[in-house]
């Protein structure tokens, strides 16, 4: 960005250009609210015109009073904080803390360097720097308003992060604090600015958006400083290096903005402003005094308005020329009083203290119309056709008296030819101040356009809107007004009611009538289905006739996205079915060509899984397998629309959203698709069972952990076997509820507590062997499912059955294991770990699912060549070693496992012939918890005394523990004597397999 060494305005001040409205000293800052103390003598600031002028910046740098005039800045920051921390909340002054650290960081890195830059440094140590001295010193002012202190900091606090830090940033907090609200100047100044500095933003967002792109957001404080500096209007900050750059803006928009100034910021409309602040003013004032809400402000009680009056005369200083009368006024016949709707008497007062203060060229005066007939002769005057209003008018001594508010009567009288803006302004002031009682009489032809049609609707509320309309004769240039207002506001039963009383008509003329297509996605955006009903089936009348291009409007969004998608996620299954007979229409007609069909049928389908919006995509399936069913969808357009953009994802949506009917529905409408062969069977297959390559519904299942959800996935795996969809191979990668990545999620549920999923998993598998499409072999892989924490298992590949596999045992059994992340779901205790599994493993033997021998293969647990016990025992993991004894002791107790399989189990020690090596260390602990648990299964019979022993003999050998020898010996003899005293007390088992 090119930067200018001085600023030269392209264009003529606005006061200028807008000479007939505004005087040359219109736009003159007023005088500060105090005046300015006596600056500290210290302080210092960059002035080129008093340092050697031939001198660079860079080279002030190198002296002291450059870094005299940095801690000087420091300081200031320091105060700033300071008065932040004691009179800000502690989330606030920590918000404004954070600001400043980030102007301290700039101001020191590299001197200013870095962030600030060369161009910009003079310009923050200069005008930056005096000005941040006198906002510090109006900081701790007493005589403004603390309020108005503490914005300007907050502000500057917010903009020393930005750009604004080079030194507009403290101009702008210095005009903050010596802004006086106290007068009628500042209070117009202050609106005034606003006003234009509202038209400029709409501006530059208009004209720049297509040009500058994303960026502006980041140049629109820059660009809207522009214009004020080009027209100097109110508010304009100096030395903005962004926004003084050469070829910023060129001449034609400067002009064009101007244009749109003098349209907008009119005497009048400023005015008007004035008085909404005003009344807003008065009303909260006399709250205060009463302590209520300003809702509850009572003219008929004469204490609230003792207080109004008392609220009024403090205001009567800021808001000099207005007349409380210009706000209330007086039923004559009952005596009481009311406020006005209509801020345009007001308004009126303050134009003429604006005139009267030299602020405003005398506004245009006109009349709309004269009445002479009454006993009261009156004049219907508009000022500059933005501001209307009645005057009691005498044409014979040619005088005028006091001012009214315009009633329904004065605009049945007047007509628009006369004057049509002054007109369209009396319409607007009609609909703001009249009641809805008295606007039931409001003149159906006074309605200029759908702006004005809408103001009128909302006015009389739903129900009076649909009586107002039956009395009114309907007039061909209003239809569209009344039509599009009610269509944006969702008034279903005016567009209804147009639509049956012209019901002759063709239905191409209404959408002309309403600006053409883009009425239905308007009629989506007002919220409301029976609308957007009537819109779709009107269009749909109409689709025979209307243009291809025109039905594609008509079908999307602003933004060119399909309606589809936003009545799917936002609007009712009628408003759904409405379009989706419409689209049906276009596709019979032979509208869209190619895929734009099914282009149009594209919606987020896991986003409303998720959320169970199961009846619409109940309307959607179905029109989609309609579609299919006329060859209308291959199987590859088909899929999309069943599952969404993102392909091979299921019934994730669903699952992720806990909605079992979402997942019902997906599961019939793919099997009802698989079997008309509108998928192919791969398709189908991997749709209810999982891509291998994606994440499947059934891994996430088992990590929500909802036995419901997840019992309606493997179902659609148990229908997608049944149908030959998926190979063996696939339903085991189903079975084994693994993820993207290959690892298992079936560990989740086996330790979630609650046997639900357990139970629903075991169901299944159980379901498949009957059925033969599990084998045995099949089952012990789906009990041996690698951990899903251990990604070194997965790459092992599993043993015939009677050789080690390598499975979750040890790991689910282990205290200081985690599971695979589970949304929420809690896990079983360490010690109740295996219990699911155990449970699991139980049920598939007794069904016929397991042999013996793969049972006890899959209760040792094996590992690279080793069982479970043997390593928890020399780790020292006495919880595991419990859990897995446990279970061993079950399947013996339940008669699963003979002794001779329950002693190899229990096995610790390898056999060795003599002279080997030294086995390896085991700690104390874990022989001791071993031997207690081989003594309680003696004493419960599920050991003989002989197999106990031999279990117990092996800790008595040298070549274990020689350390521990002598202890050892004495706890196994003492542990041997209670397994005989025991034994010989125990019951006897009634038989032994």
């Amino acid at each position: 960005m090119e930067v200018s060494l001085m600023f030269v305005p392209c264009s003529a001040p606005f006061s200028v250009v807008a000479s007939d409205l505004y005087l040359p000293d219109s736009f003159e800052p007023p005088p500060p609210a105090v005046a300015m103390p006596p600056a500290d003598p210290t302080w210092l600031h960059y002035r080129p015109d008093k340092e050697n002028p031939r001198l660079p910046f860079a080279e002030f740098m190198k002296t002291t009073a450059f870094k005299d005039i940095q801690q000087q800045f420091l300081g200031n920051v320091d105060r700033c904080e300071l008065f932040a921390a004691q009179h800000f909340s502690r989330d606030e002054a920590d918000a404004i803390r954070e600001g400043f650290a980030a102007f301290r960081y700039k101001l020191m890195e590299e001197d200013g360097l870095s962030w600030i830059g060369i161009d910009c440094l003079p310009v923050l140590y200069g005008i930056g720097k005096q000005s941040f001295d006198s906002f510090c010193m109006l900081l701790h002012h007493p005589a403004i308003e603390l309020n108005v202190r503490k914005t300007a900091l907050r502000e500057l606090a917010s903009q020393v992060k930005t750009c604004m830090s080079t030194g507009p940033a403290f101009i702008h907090a210095l005009m903050q604090v010596q802004r006086p609200d106290g007068t009628l100047r500042g209070q117009y100044w202050q609106v005034l600015q606003e006003l234009m500095d509202e038209v400029v933003r709409k501006f530059v967002r208009t004209v720049w958006e297509d040009r500058k792109g994303d960026d502006i957001e980041l140049m629109e404080t820059h660009l809207v400083n522009r214009f004020r500096l080009e027209l100097r209007l109110p508010g304009a900050l100096p030395k903005d290096v962004v926004s003084e750059a050469l070829n910023l803006v060129s001449p034609e928009e400067v002009r064009e903005c101007a244009e749109l100034l003098l349209r907008d910021c009119r005497p009048a409309t400023v005015a008007l402003a004035l008085a909404g602040r005003y009344r807003e003013r008065l009303l909260d004032r006399t709250a205060e005094l009463l302590g209520t809400a300003s809702s509850q402000i009572d003219l008929a009680d004469q204490t609230h308005m003792s207080r109004l009056l008392a609220a009024a005369r403090e205001l009567a200083p800021t808001f000099q020329g207005t007349s409380l009368n210009s706000l209330i006024k007086e039923d004559v016949d009952n005596g009481t009083f009311c406020w006005r709707a209509d801020d345009s008497l007001v308004a009126y007062d303050l134009l003429q203290e604006l005139e009267k203060q030299g602020l405003i060229q005398r506004p245009e005066l006109g009349t709309l119309l004269l009445s002479e007939s009454s006993n009261t002769p009156w004049a219907l005057r508009h000022v500059d056709r933005r501001l209307v209003y009645l005057q009691e008018y005498f044409p014979s001594a040619g005088e005028t008296g006091m001012l009214e508010g315009v009633r329904v009567e004065h605009l049945l009288l007047a007509k628009p030819q006369r004057d049509e803006a002054a007109y369209r302004r009396l319409v607007d002031t009609v609909l703001e101040a009249e009641s809805p009682q008295a606007l039931m009489r409001f003149p159906i032809e006074a309605l200029g356009s759908a702006e004005q049609a809408g103001h009128l609707l909302r006015r009389l509320g739903p129900d009076r809107s649909k009586n107002w309309l039956d009395l009114q004769r309907l007039q061909e240039d209003v239809i569209g007004h009344l039509l599009t207002a009610a269509t944006q506001d969702g008034h279903a039963a005016i567009v209804q009611a147009i639509f049956k009383r012209q019901s002759g008509r063709n239905p191409m003329w209404f959408l002309a009538q309403c600006g053409g297509p883009s009425i239905l996605p308007q009629a989506f955006s007002s919220g409301s289905g029976d609308t957007f009903v009537a819109w779709a089936e009107m269009s749909r009348r109409a689709v025979s006739v209307m243009p291809a291009s025109t039905l594609k409007v008509l079908l999307e969004d602003a933004r060119g996205n399909s309606l589809v998608s936003q009545v799917l996620m936002k609007s009712d299954v009628l408003a759904l079915s409405a379009l989706l007979d419409l689209i049906e229409q276009g596709q019979a007609c032979g509208k869209f060509k190619g895929h734009e069909y099914a282009g149009l049928l594209l919606a987020p389908i896991q986003e409303a899984m998720a959320e169970g919006r199961v009846e619409h995509l109940k309307v959607l399936g179905a029109h989609a397998l309609q579609g299919a069913s006329r060859n209308w969808l291959t199987a590859l357009t088909l899929q999309p629309l069943l599952e969404g953009p993102n392909l091979w994802q299921g019934c994730l949506g669903a699952v992720n959203g806990q909605s079992v009917e979402a997942v019902r529905w997906f599961k019939s409408v793919v099997i009802q698709a698989g079997e008309a062969r509108y998928l192919t069977p791969l398709q189908a297959g991997m749709l209810l069972c999982g891509k291998p390559t994606s994440i499947s519904a059934q891994a996430v299942a088992a990590g929500v952990g909802d036995h419901a959800v997840l019992a309606e996935v493997l179902d659609g795996v148990v229908k997608a076997a049944h149908r030959g969809w998926v190979t063996p191979k696939q339903v085991e990668q189903a079975l084994c509820l693994k993820d993207s990545n290959q690892l298992s999620g079936l560990a989740s549920i086996m330790l979630q507590v609650g046997e639900s999923c357990a139970e629903v998993w075991t169901d299944t598998v159980i379901a498949l062997h009957v059925d033969r499409l599990l084998t045995p072999d099949h089952v012990v892989l789906l009990l041996a499912s690698p951990s899903a924490t251990d990604p070194e298992w997965e790459r092992m590949t599993p043993g015939l059955i009677g050789a080690p596999l390598p499975h979750f045992l040890c790991w689910l059994a282990d205290e200081e294991a985690e599971a695979a992340t589970a949304q929420g779901a809690i896990y079983l205790a360490p010690e109740h770990r295996m219990d699911h599994w155990g449970n699991a493993l139980i049920r598939l033997f007794k069904a016929g699912c397991l042999e013996s021998a793969q049972v006890v293969d899959l209760l040792a647990g094996w590992n690279r060549g080793e069982p479970a016990l043997p390593v928890a025992m020399r780790r020292g993991k006495l919880t595991t070693m419990a859990a897995l004894m446990r279970t061993y002791a079950r399947f013996r107790s339940q008669d699963l496992i003979d002794e001779p399989r329950l002693v190899g189990l229990l096995q610790v020690l390898p056999k060795s012939p003599a002279g080997t090596q030294a086995q390896p260390r085991v700690p104390l602990e874990a022989v001791s918890d071993y031997v207690s648990a081989v003594v309680q299964m003696a004493v419960e019979g599920l050991l003989s005394e002989r197999a106990s022993v031999s279990l117990i003999t092996p800790y008595l050998s040298e070549e274990f523990d020689a350390g521990d020898l002598a202890a050892r010996e004495r706890a196994v003899k003492m542990v041997e004597n209670a397994v005989r005293s025991k034994v010989e007390n125990a019951p006897v088992r009634r038989n032994s397999r």
